[in-house]
């Protein structure tokens, strides 16, 4: 979904005097704050290689954003890898790296689910990657700001009722759509 998008929507439903430049700091603001909710789900898939236990996390995957990992179908989560020495994947967040214990074969494949970061924006021009549902939480969440800056607390509460009732929706939207979904990147063979 495009910036201009949004600030158009949030300019027709409740009219300001705010810049398109403010708007987008407040956007940047609100994705922040709120990414889990707005992130997509995404699948890094890589071949493992022969004797080569320690993969680099590509740049595009955040550590915090990993929900599961998958190799020779079993499935991992970094929080329930406590012993690093015993279980088949670990993870070693500090250097951005994942390990793979005892050391592949080669030929397997590792599936790393993550959520994908709105990226910060820069301009009215720029795509959010959100899905459209996921836009009203950033829209209500610019409306309370609009409506406490105008001293308007009833309007602003009315927006932050309208504002949990996105994030709630969104949150079962994303149990829904996750699993049926999610965007895959391919690297094997890379």
């Amino acid at each position: 979904m495009l910036i201009q998008d949004i600030i158009d929507d949030i300019k027709v439903r409740y009219p300001n005097q705010y810049s398109d430049e403010q708007l987008i700091k407040w956007i940047n603001q609100v994705t922040e704050d709120n990414w889990e909710d707005l992130a997509v789900d995404e699948i890094y898939i890589t071949q493992l290689e022969e004797n080569k236990s320690v993969y680099n996390l590509p740049d595009t995957i955040d550590f915090s954003a990993i929900t599961q990992v998958v190799v020779n179908e079993k499935e991992y989560t970094p929080k329930s890898l406590p012993d690093y020495k015993t279980n088949f994947v670990y993870f070693k967040e500090s250097e951005g790296k994942i390990a793979v214990n005892p050391k592949p074969q080669g030929g397997e494949e590792m599936f790393i689910f993550h959520l994908h970061k709105p990226a910060k924006v820069q301009a009215a021009t720029d795509d959010l990657r959100i899905r459209p549902q996921f836009a009203e939480i950033i829209k209500n969440a610019i409306f309370i700001m609009i409506a406490k800056a105008a001293g308007n607390v009833g309007l602003a509460n009315n927006y932050v009722d309208d504002f949990n009732f996105a994030v709630q929706d969104s949150r079962q939207r994303k149990v829904l759509y996750s699993a049926a979904y999610p965007t895959i990147k391919d690297t094997r063979g890379k």
